[in-house]
């Protein structure tokens, strides 16, 4: 999971336009996928959080 994540921070710096403040994921999309690698149960391979959770931890609001 630790690869996934290391590449999709390099696909986020290489594909952002200079000028840019983030590049084509976001910054809230790269933190949920970070929370989702500390959920997702390997075990079973079970992820199934519940949207409060996922706020709650990201420090997100719901729209």
């Amino acid at each position: 999971m630790r690869t996934i994540l290391l590449a999709v921070k390099r696909y986020e710096l290489a594909q952002r336009q200079p000028g840019a403040r983030s590049g084509p994921l976001g910054s809230v999309a790269i933190e949920v996928l970070e929370l989702f690698a500390n959920l997702v149960d390997f075990r079973t391979g079970r992820l199934d959080p519940a949207i409060d959770t996922l706020m709650g931890q990201s420090r997100s609001r719901r729209r």
